[in-house]
This record gives structure tokens, sequence and C-alpha cells, in this order.
């Protein structure tokens, strides 16, 4: 949701800044540094997400799978064998679970053919 008067920008997810907000970072810099502040501990907080074999890294990685699994569906064993990876997250290699949702599931439809090289 956006804050119409840009006063108070999510820090946690993906956000388009209205006019507002950007403003308000420029003629307010307690406020820029604050809000900067607050992304960099959001972002600190995940590190272990990336740290092989640690509890938020082995929930993440099957949370991924699950989540392949059910947007590929019954069936498509070899599409799932070819697009699950089997590497933890935060590896450097791409993950197809962070591809978004409506590419994951074009792969199941009728009329469209997944090639693997």
């Amino acid at each position: 949701m956006v804050d119409p008067k840009g006063a108070n920008p999510p820090e946690h997810r993906k956000h388009y800044y209205i006019e507002d907000e950007k403003r308000r970072f420029r003629e307010d810099p307690e406020f820029f540094l604050k809000y900067r502040k607050g992304l960099e501990t959001k972002i600190t907080k995940s590190f272990p997400l990336f740290l092989r074999g640690s509890p938020l890294n082995i929930y993440a990685k099957k949370a991924m799978r699950e989540r392949m699994l059910n947007l590929i569906g019954t069936g498509h064993e070899e599409l799932k064998e070819k697009l699950i990876p089997t590497w933890s997250p935060g590896c450097r290699r791409l993950t197809v679970s962070w591809v978004g949702r409506r590419q994951t599931e074009s792969h199941v439809l009728i009329f469209v053919h997944f090639l693997a090289g």
C-alpha cells in the first residue's frame, strides 16, 4: 500500500516511489538516513538465509521446493526434475523459484513445450 503523502515508504518489499516520497528524501536528510538504516537492518537480518545448513537456509530451501511443486502441479515429473533446484538458496546460481509465478506456471500449459539443454 502506498502512502499517498509519501510519509512512510515500506522498507521490506518492492516499491515504486512516488514523487512525494522522493521529494521527502531530498528535503529531509535525517528521515532519509533513518529510512536507509531501516532497509539495511532488514536486509542484514536475512543473512542467515544464505548460510548453507542454517535452520533458515534449510527452511527456505524446503519452502522454495514446495512452492515450485505447487506451481507446477501434479504430473510433469521431467519438468520438476529440470526446474526445481537441488542447491541451497544463495549459492549464486539462479533459482527458478524466485522467478515469477506466472512464468513458472506457463511451463505446464498444454501448448508450451519446455526445452532444457
